[in-house]
């Protein structure tokens, strides 16, 4: 299991994803206030909760799903179609974690905002990547037994 490389793909998505719940994604710097976009809500730059912009949950939900498939696609080497399938909604799932992210940052921003990306704005990108290459070992793999299949 662990010898495959799409297993290490997998692990690496999984600790993508939630290593993306605990940084930040926007940094919004305007006359009034600088404001912070996290997973699961908007703070100051002192760390301070700010619920009056509201709630950015669903991004952190995201993210524990695409963990959670990460991992259970690990679980699944001898099933490689179902495996492969799950990886592509995970794909889709940090596609959609991405579009979130994107969305809460254009609902916080004004007109006069001066708005910079941090590191956790480009994880859901490099995760899908890793997604992609996992879900092309596995399809490689499959082919492989496959072919040793025919050639029994």
């Amino acid at each position: 299991m662990i010898q495959r490389i799409q297993s290490v793909y997998l692990i690496v998505a999984a600790i993508c994803s939630i290593s993306a719940l605990f940084m930040p994604f926007v940094y919004f710097q305007n006359p009034v206030n600088d404001v912070v976009l996290h997973a699961f809500h908007y703070t100051d730059t002192n760390g301070v909760l700010l619920p009056e912009i509201g709630n950015t949950a669903s991004i952190g939900i995201l993210f524990i799903i695409s963990a959670a498939f990460s991992i259970y696609s690990l679980f699944l080497y001898k099933k490689r179609r179902l495996q492969m399938r799950v990886c592509i909604y995970n794909f889709i799932i940090n596609l959609g974690a991405l579009l979130q992210i994107y969305l809460y940052s254009r609902y916080a921003g004004h007109e006069n905002v001066n708005i910079q990306i941090k590191i956790g704005s480009i994880i859901p990108i490099i995760t899908a990547i890793i997604l992609l290459l996992a879900a092309w070992s596995i399809r490689k793999d499959e082919l492989l037994v496959k072919s040793l299949d025919r050639l029994r």
